[in-house]
């Protein structure tokens, strides 16, 4: 199961390289998290294809991948099942918590890229003939915009994208989970109900079984009726 800090976590300071997040892990959790809106959007295609009507379209992926991130950053405190494999989140850079102003601009830049590529589209069917300027220049702007957060990230000391620096946000490494480590002493006491017994220490039992000061020791045991 997915599972997050029961806490929001503190800024960090010091050196960006110490805490931030690589551009490798966070592509990795884009590619996973696309896939994981893809999946979402099945349904709504096979329902189409039965319906015999019009695929989903690439605005509609964008809009579901808006509330994808959105519910991500407000209920599990920005760790979505990408980040949650890559052991990375978002925090604010400007408090403990992601405020919803940053939540909404956060969500939206993510999936401007899609809803920019799929505008026209829809625009052709809201319109007779959708305006040359908006069919030619909306995709070009989604796909650099998709570029320019992407590359944002490497040529930025702080390792921030554009959506980080809009939304006022980091995506940051989380510490690795500790082992379970097992208790250094024994989890019962001599007198403990469930091993049979409810004699105090230093007294005996019918078992004939002396229990000490928590360490059970072998008393005078009766002989076997021959």
């Amino acid at each position: 199961p997915l599972t997050v800090r029961p806490d929001p976590p503190q800024m960090p300071t010091g050196d960006p390289g110490t805490f931030a997040a690589s551009s490798q892990q966070r592509a990795i959790a884009s590619l996973i998290d696309l896939c994981t809106a893809a999946l979402l959007l099945m349904p709504f295609a096979w329902a189409c294809y039965v319906a015999d009507t019009s695929s989903v379209s690439t605005l509609a992926f964008g809009l579901v991948f808006m509330a994808y991130q959105a519910y991500f950053l407000r209920f599990r405190q920005g760790t979505t099942p990408g980040k949650w494999v890559q052991h990375i989140q978002v925090v604010s850079a400007l408090g403990p918590r992601l405020q919803a102003w940053q939540i909404l601009v956060r969500s939206g830049s993510l999936a401007m890229p899609w809803l920019l590529i799929g505008l026209p589209g829809e625009a052709s069917s809201w319109m007779p003939a959708a305006p040359l300027p908006l069919e030619a220049t909306a995709p070009t702007l989604g796909a650099a915009w998709l570029l320019l957060d992407l590359l944002s990230i490497d040529s930025l000391r702080t390792r921030r994208s554009m959506t980080d620096l809009l939304a006022g946000t980091w995506v940051v490494r989380l510490p690795p989970p500790q082992p379970h480590r097992a208790p250094a002493g024994p989890m019962y006491s001599a007198t403990d109900a469930e091993f049979g017994s409810s004699s105090q220490p230093g007294e005996a039992d019918n078992s004939g079984v002396r229990f000490g000061r928590g360490i059970p020791q072998v008393g005078e045991i009766p002989p076997l009726p021959l």
